[in-house]
């Protein structure tokens, strides 16, 4: 059997919230009906649940002040673990299964050696998480059978924080994209140019590059599309750096749209719209969904070069420098005046991302827990659960 625990109580934090979820119901859901996994969820926390996997509602510890929260990121930067973070963690292990099982630590280092005998943890990193001192960073790792990341590019920056023995236990596992619900559709006898971001709306992200390329570009009907929030509340607040982002764009002669964060499943919607996608990332981005999910839709797509999104683009999107918006606007130019263009490279993002189905990308997990002896499958024991 194969458990999932996702980072108790952060789900509303820039590295892990509902991208987490989305990634344990991709790999859950191709063996829902032979093979269920769990997952392990604080009572109150991830409003967005699946039916993928079964959930294991546990009581959550008090929650933790910020202060509390800093001194234990302070102190697991020393080595010395989460000692606060651990106690929901605690509460969490408890209604682990009876038998043997793998357990999937989403972004949670130091807390392996706080699982039972018959859990065999592997920590899931879908962010640079192994900080600190090297002598620190081994620390965190001590106990793990191993680490998947989300990329080849997190998997080589992870090796060299762990020791040399557990090396060749880092192994990437790309995420992966729904291709039946986000998919191709017919772009062409549209006028103007339709240009779409969709992703946090945070500086580290980088929608305002797009909103100064568009305004330098000159490309005649241009409308853009900026689909998210600063967090993953429908409803929040506009941050400052949103405020300023309006502000921006009330002052350009092209037509900025701006849609809240929006649950995955309207997604495709957005994407249908767009002729091009612009991810002008400005961070180290692991493996991002967006990407993925804009290119099983056939869309022509341009990120930057951050982190592992060129290893995912592969040759089915354009790749430009961080932080250029003049990169930006060369290739907006370019194809803004070429409809063929946009709908080849459409067409290879399309078959670029059959290769990151969840189908195969839940078959890979399966071979890597295999290839390490590790339990996928058996009985586990049933748990009253929240859903």
């Amino acid at each position: 059997m194969i458990a999932h625990v996702p980072t108790p109580g952060d789900h509303f934090s820039p590295m892990t919230g509902s991208a987490v979820m989305t990634v344990i119901d991709g790999l859950a859901r191709p063996t829902a009906e032979s093979a269920r996994h769990q997952v392990l969820v604080a009572e109150g926390t991830y409003a967005e649940r699946y039916n993928s996997a079964d959930v294991i509602s546990y009581p959550p510890a008090p929650p933790r002040s910020r202060s509390v929260r800093l001194v234990d990121t302070a102190l697991a930067r020393m080595g010395a673990g989460r000692p606060f973070a651990s106690r929901e963690y605690r509460a969490a292990f408890k209604v682990l299964s009876d038998a043997p099982h793998t357990v999937l630590l989403h972004n949670a280092p130091n807390v392996a050696a706080l699982l039972p005998a018959q859990s065999a943890p592997v920590l899931y990193a879908h962010n640079e998480i192994l900080h600190g001192a090297p002598w620190a960073a081994h620390s965190s790792v001590r106990g793990l059978e191993g680490i998947i990341t989300v990329s080849e590019w997190l998997a080589e920056r992870t090796r060299h924080r762990v020791p040399r023995s557990m090396r060749s236990r880092v192994v990437s596992l790309v995420n992966g994209v729904d291709t039946d619900s986000f998919g191709p559709v017919d772009r062409t006898d549209r006028d103007g140019l339709r240009i779409l971001y969709v992703g946090r709306v945070v500086p580290e992200k980088g929608p305002d590059v797009l909103l100064d390329a568009v305004e330098r570009a000159g490309i005649h009907g241009l409308t853009v599309r900026i689909v998210g929030s600063e967090g993953f509340a429908i409803d929040g607040p506009l941050s400052s750096y949103e405020r300023a982002l309006r502000r921006r764009a009330s002052t350009l002669s092209c037509g900025v749209e701006f849609v809240p964060f929006t649950p995955r499943a309207k997604l495709p919607a957005h994407y249908d719209w767009a002729d091009v996608v612009t991810l002008p990332s400005r961070w180290e981005e692991p493996c991002g969904l967006t990407l993925l999910e804009s290119l099983a839709s056939g869309v022509a797509t341009v990120v930057t070069e951050s982190g592992g999104m060129p290893e995912v683009a592969g040759d089915a999107a354009i790749v430009i420098r961080r932080n250029d918006p003049g990169a930006l606007i060369d290739v907006l130019r370019q194809l803004a005046d070429a409809p063929t263009a946009r709908s080849d490279l459409g067409r290879r993002a399309r078959e670029r991302s059959m290769e990151f189905t969840w189908a195969g990308r839940a078959e890979r997990l399966h071979e890597i827990l295999e290839e390490w002896g590790l339990p996928t499958a058996g009985p586990g024991r049933e748990v009253a659960a929240n859903g």
